[in-house]
């Protein structure tokens, strides 16, 4: 009896540990939604629903999908602010940061606040471009399918090139294929004695056995901030600028730092990058992040979106009311003219558009006057 007694009295005294069980189960339900949202920062919940929840395993209608981020947001993994012009998004909560070991690896100090309202339209406008180009049917992300997509469609498309022994191609291609941004990370693996090589070394043959070497693509890339490290795995390391062990400790991170859309056709690998200006990093920072600045590399499409706060559309006539000086910038780095002492993105980049009309400020559609009564 007292055993079922202090049963019984250690029950009352956790009222929310079931509440905190059920928070770790839809934690590692929806691992995938919370990853997602490391990435985006915070997504409105029609672009959750394209993005995420009618994707396999798909939850169901419309109402499911509401249901399950309600949930989400009862057990304090997501959060729903509002954001201006009436929308709102949803965003990680402290016990999605905290739950999932791959978020706590993701997580940054920026995610456990809440998105500022000169931000909150950038999310909202990315994550309503990425659900158009999914519904497309595009694969959209910063993650290693598309690196490997963006690699391939840019060294396929040189290699043809340089395979009639141009030396200016052959030299593009080389430069390609060394370039940082388009590498992705891998380890040499011996099938015999099953030594594997640091991170991204290539070898000819085991240092241990002499046995011929696999290499494996990295699933994950994490980077330390203090020193520049990077690695496939949460691990010691020695520091990259000033040798012996480093302290800092690793955080997982994108493969890329930009977006890139891509899909299979009957033409082959289609492949864009998409750029939504990001308000809180400088125009000139995010530009430069970009896979443009090989001369002669093969051209890529670029779709554009602009977050200027004096920047509107107007939906009736397709064409902007308004531009801001950040959004003049912008079409000036893609326009033939360019801009001074920049790189010339019109050598390397098409500028394409999808769906025009979704935008992040657009004026009021004009109604028709009525003359029946006239």
């Amino acid at each position: 009896m007292l055993d079922s007694e202090l049963s019984s009295s250690s029950s009352i005294s956790r009222p929310g540990s079931h509440l905190r069980r059920r928070a770790r189960e839809l934690a590692e339900e929806h691992e995938a939604l919370l990853v997602l949202l490391t990435t985006l920062r915070a997504a409105s919940a029609q672009s959750l629903r394209t993005l995420y929840f009618e994707r396999p395993p798909r939850y169901g209608s419309e109402r499911d999908a509401y249901r399950q981020l309600a949930r989400l947001v009862a057990h304090g993994l997501i959060a729903k602010q509002n954001a201006p012009s009436s929308r709102s998004l949803y965003r990680l909560a402290s016990a999605g940061l905290s739950l999932s070991e791959r978020v706590r690896a993701r997580a940054t100090d920026a995610m456990r606040k809440r998105v500022p309202d000169s931000e909150a339209g950038h999310c909202w406008l990315r994550s309503a471009l990425w659900a158009e180009l999914v519904e497309r049917g595009y694969v959209v992300g910063r993650g290693q399918q598309e690196l490997v997509a963006l690699r391939r469609f840019l060294i396929d498309k040189q290699a043809t090139r340089a395979a009639g022994k141009d030396a200016e191609a052959t030299r593009v291609l080389a430069a390609l294929r060394v370039e940082p941004t388009l590498t992705p990370l891998f380890r040499s693996h011996c099938a015999r004695c099953e030594w594997a090589s640091d991170v991204s070394r290539a070898l000819r043959s085991c240092p241990r056995c002499a046995g011929s070497l696999a290499q494996s693509l990295s699933e994950r890339r994490f980077e330390c901030p203090r020193c520049g490290a990077v690695s496939d795995r949460d691990e010691a390391h020695e520091s990259k600028r000033h040798g012996g062990q480093c302290t800092g400790a690793v955080r997982e991170i994108d493969h890329l730092s930009f977006d890139v859309a891509w899909r299979a056709s009957a033409k082959g690998r289609e492949v864009l990058l998409v750029f939504v200006d990001d308000p809180a990093v400088s125009l000139d920072v995010q530009l430069r992040a970009l896979p443009l600045r090989i001369v002669g590399q093969p051209r890529l499409s670029i779709v554009l979106r602009t977050t200027d706060p004096s920047s509107v559309f107007d939906r009736a006539t397709g064409q902007w009311t308004a531009m801001g000086d950040r959004h003049r910038a912008l079409v000036r780095a893609f326009s033939e003219d360019g801009a001074r002492d920049a790189f010339p993105f019109s050598m390397t980049a098409d500028v394409v558009d999808i769906k025009p009309e979704l935008q992040l400020r657009l004026g009021q559609l004009r109604r028709k006057k009525d003359k029946s009564h006239a």
